[in-house]
């Protein structure tokens, strides 16, 4: 389809954790990548794995200077999963395991039995803002990290923003600032025994989205990045750097306010969810038709309109279609062809750089191996 990078669920961001579960003695059924597997098998001391939100290759190649360290240790170039969006790619991360496993697709998800679409990572509805209860979606749809299963001398480490969580309590380190990150890898690298280190930083995703992909901001952010981790590697000895992104980002070049659009609206039987650049419909019995050519009429030059039928049996969610989760997917799915977004409430935000869709920019990221020195 036109220019869209489909999920390669054997060279995605699925795979590393896939690789790395298999490695920490946890029960795993999904494709491996030889090279992390072979460096995985040098049995370092310290096992680091970062994933730095939205830092896939578009944003690298524009931000980073040509000779930079993280672009000097891209190992494999990897997919992200549909929708390329933070919900989705991350949870797909922690639990090894593809969005048709998972049902958690996007950052809004409508839920039958509230009649509501809920913002499912902070538990408030989609367009009044409402609390809802605390942590639904994750009773409703729960997950489990895969590293809670392993079966291994290393001690498992989480580094992570203080609101992240994954339902355990595991030696969580709470961090604020981009320095701290660093500062605690080499605090935990540097004590006696064998670590697993699980990192998640929610930048540069952030200043993306705020300043977009290619401005000052971004590019300052990314090459401060590239500089700490080279330090962070010239400082650790027998440790193995594993590095990935969720998604990339795009520059945003225009907005559709969608939840103004009445006419359509009233062909939904659900209001609109899932993510601005990937919205989804749930269309009333006897409309589809006419919502396809009104969707169409209105936004086709920069939305592709597919149908969820299709794209499930296409595998765009995972490897096989044995799961229950679709019925959160709707009917159909808009994917944005370039920079557009949908403003989906009044709540939302008018981001000047974003990601969800199939664009090269937003599917594609990085596999970074740093191996330091066994002795120094």
């Amino acid at each position: 389809m036109e220019n869209f990078v489909k999920p390669n669920w054997k060279k995605s961001i699925v795979n590393i954790s896939a690789t790395i579960a298999e490695y920490l003695h946890v029960p795993n059924h999904n494709p491996t990548i030889k090279v992390l597997k072979d460096k995985l098998n040098k049995n370092y001391r310290n096992i680091v794995f970062i994933i730095f939100d939205a830092l896939g290759m578009y944003p690298l190649l524009c931000n980073a200077e040509e000779n930079s360290f993280l672009l000097k240790h891209v190992e494999k170039v990897l997919t992200s999963t549909f929708p390329s969006t933070t919900t989705n790619a991350t949870t797909s991360m922690l639990t090894n395991s593809f969005p048709n496993e998972h049902g958690w697709f996007g950052w809004s998800l409508y839920f039958e039995e509230l009649k509501k679409a809920i913002d499912i990572f902070i538990s408030c509805d989609s367009f009044s803002g409402e609390e809802i209860e605390k942590d639904y979606a994750r009773k409703v749809l729960p997950v489990e990290p895969y590293y809670l299963k392993a079966q291994t001398d290393y001690e498992i480490h989480k580094v992570v923003p203080d609101y992240w969580t994954d339902g355990s309590a595991i030696n969580k380190h709470d961090v604020s600032q981009m320095k701290d990150y660093f500062k605690e890898i080499k605090n935990i690298c540097k004590q006696e025994g064998k670590h697993f280190i699980y990192c998640y930083s929610p930048e540069p995703d952030g200043l993306m989205h705020k300043f977009g992909v290619t401005s000052d901001v971004t590019k300052q952010a990314i090459r401060e990045i590239d500089q700490q981790v080279e330090h962070l590697a010239n400082e650790l000895q027998d440790s193995l750097i594993v590095i990935s992104a969720d998604h990339g980002q795009v520059n945003v070049t225009g907005y559709y306010e969608l939840y103004q659009d009445k006419e359509l609206l009233s062909l939904l039987e659900w209001p609109n969810f899932l993510d601005s650049r990937t919205p989804a419909f749930k269309v009333k019995k006897g409309h589809k038709r006419e919502f396809v050519k009104m969707f169409n009429l209105k936004y086709g030059n920069d939305f592709m309109l597919l149908s969820s039928k299709f794209l499930i049996s296409h595998h765009y969610f995972g490897q096989n279609n044995q799961n229950s989760n679709y019925h959160l997917l709707g009917d159909y799915i808009a994917v944005s062809r370039g920079g557009k977004i949908m403003i989906m409430t009044p709540r939302s935000h008018y981001h000047l750089g974003h990601h969800a869709s199939l664009t090269k920019e937003e599917m594609e990221v990085p596999l970074i191996i740093i191996e330091t020195p066994k002795t120094k």
